[in-house]
């Protein structure tokens, strides 16, 4: 085989790889004109292979900043053939070709990452707006309760006034309100501290509250046949994972009985909730709800396998497994 033609090969070879890449490659010139770019680029932009082919890469991504090759990445937006504009992540690099100089940009999507971020963030004000309502409406009126209570028990003291013993019994019972009120708001904060009884626990008590006498029969099983060595993070994507999963099947799958079953193996912990409800649609299971979209990006998180099925029969499948070193 000779140069020309090992050249030949490893050039299909690297096109076959560069276009199999979820992300965007486009090549283009000094002008600006696009020279070759990958299949992403189509799906991304709405073009047809035709339409790019010598496309002004300003048209797809106004703000490329071409005088900025030092910069490894940067936030700019992308435009599409319908007018629509989709948050790009973009890195951009210089190459040469006989007798000129190119650039080569790789566009990346973060509608998604954007979405779920504002999605967690959104959640972490709900949690913080209703610990502030917890402390104050539970723990706060319980402590001021408190101090009122000794102040008038101080006053008597200092008025040489004997104290009863209804007295103390009442603080004490205030105090007891009172501790019983940090377990609860501690518990809403994390349910699978080891001080909680860990993720097992967590998520048996998670489905004992969810269990209603009108409602599906729910059950939970665990099964360790090695320690379970999980960080607490992990334990907490989890955990949501689960608490995710049983609200979708209780609010909309109209199930007779859904499983929670948790297996904890030497190499992994395998999550799975199982439900004989109506099932989902097909388009619903690659891609669709902000809950699915969740549940996946918490998986990734742990470097978990994540999938979501439809039973034969009827009903629905979610299968979580995470490797212990995660």
């Amino acid at each position: 085989m000779n140069d020309a033609v090992k050249m030949n090969v490893a050039a299909e070879q690297l096109r076959a790889v560069i276009d199999t890449a979820v992300d965007g490659v486009i090549l283009f010139d000094a002008a600006g004109t696009t020279l070759m770019f990958n299949a992403a680029c189509v799906r991304l932009f709405g073009y047809t292979a035709k339409e790019l082919a010598g496309r002004a890469i300003k048209t797809l991504v106004p703000n490329m900043l071409t005088g900025h090759l030092d910069r490894k990445t940067y936030p700019t937006r992308g435009h599409r053939k319908d007018g629509s504009t989709f948050p790009v992540e973009l890195s951009l690099g210089q190459a040469s070709r006989p007798g000129e100089s190119v650039f080569v940009s790789v566009i990346r999507d973060i509608s998604e990452r954007q979405e779920l971020e504002a999605a967690f963030l959104d959640a972490i004000g709900r949690e913080q707006r209703r610990l502030g309502s917890d402390l104050h409406d539970s723990l706060g009126q319980d402590l001021t309760g408190l101090s009122l209570l000794l102040s008038a028990l101080a006053r008597s003291a200092r008025d040489g006034e004997r104290l009863g013993v209804s007295d103390l019994e009442q603080a004490e019972e205030v105090v007891r309100r009172a501790l019983q009120s940090c377990r609860n708001i501690a518990h809403g904060l994390s349910s699978v501290t080891e001080s909680q009884g860990g993720l097992i626990s967590g998520l048996r008590d998670l489905v004992a509250r969810l269990r209603t006498a009108s409602g599906p029969s729910l059950d939970f099983e665990a099964i360790e046949t090695a320690p379970l060595s999980l960080s607490p993070a992990a334990c907490d994507h989890l955990f949501r994972i689960a608490q995710e999963a049983l609200a979708n099947a209780l609010r909309h799958a109209h199930a007779n009985s859904i499983a929670v079953k948790l297996d904890v193996e030497p190499g992994s912990v395998r999550l799975k909730i199982r439900d004989d409800g109506d099932g989902l649609p097909s388009t619903e299971l690659s891609a669709s709800g902000l809950g699915l979209r969740t549940m996946r990006y918490r998986a990734s998180l742990l470097g978990a396998k994540f999938q979501i099925t439809g039973l034969d029969h009827a009903g629905t499948c979610i299968v979580c497994e995470c490797p212990q070193a995660a």
